[in-house]
């Protein structure tokens, strides 16, 4: 068992922030322009602080930077939290218009505010979703690959490598989307030189 790089993982969960990221200010802005919602501070930097994030990960990923899983679990959850709060925060606008609490499911639908709240709270749970899952897994590369774990070794048919005894201490295997993929990934230069020598 070789030491594999998680570069590429880092890199998924960037590219699917900013892709979240980005359709929130899409839809936050199409909301904003044509149904009149509030111009909330909030929105536009929990939108542009995971835009801005992801687009300096990428960019420090291609660049040869070792992320700090510190500073990766802080932001991702900074941002997984700020995230959720603007889910609340639209939940709470739709409710805004005391007409909504009577409203049928049809009506609902006609209603462009509700439609552009939901919308919006939608993205925002999936962001939320993804922004917790990268703080849950840079925690546990941050647990796993502590220097204390290191003195267990394993031997098996000559080779030795790194295992600790008990199997929730081990590290995860992380793949870019899958394994098969990862493998077939791994015959283009862009993806070898994003895979050289990283944790």
């Amino acid at each position: 068992m070789e030491a594999r790089c998680k570069r590429p993982v880092w890199l998924l969960f960037k590219l699917v922030e900013l892709l979240l990221s980005v359709c929130c200010c899409h839809v936050h802005w199409t909301c904003f322009t044509l149904e009149g919602i509030p111009h909330i501070f909030l929105f536009c930097a929990t939108y542009g602080a995971g835009f801005f994030s992801a687009v300096l990960g990428i960019l420090r990923l291609f660049y040869a930077e070792r992320p700090t899983m510190k500073m990766e679990a802080t932001i991702s959850g900074v941002l997984g939290v700020l995230n959720l709060i603007t889910v609340y925060a639209y939940m709470y606008l739709t409710r805004v218009d005391k007409r909504a609490l009577f409203y049928k499911e049809t009506e609902m639908e006609d209603n462009g505010l509700f439609t552009c709240c939901r919308d919006s709270a939608i993205l925002g749970l999936n962001a939320v979703s993804v922004y917790f899952l990268h703080c849950s897994l840079a925690m546990d590369m941050l647990i796993t690959h502590a220097p204390s774990l290191q003195p267990w070794t394993y031997q098996n048919r000559g080779l030795k490598y790194l295992r600790h005894p008990q199997p929730s201490k081990r590290p995860l295997k992380l793949y870019f989307i899958s394994r098969d993929v990862e493998a077939y990934l791994t015959q283009y230069y862009w993806f070898r030189f994003l895979s050289s020598s990283m944790v």
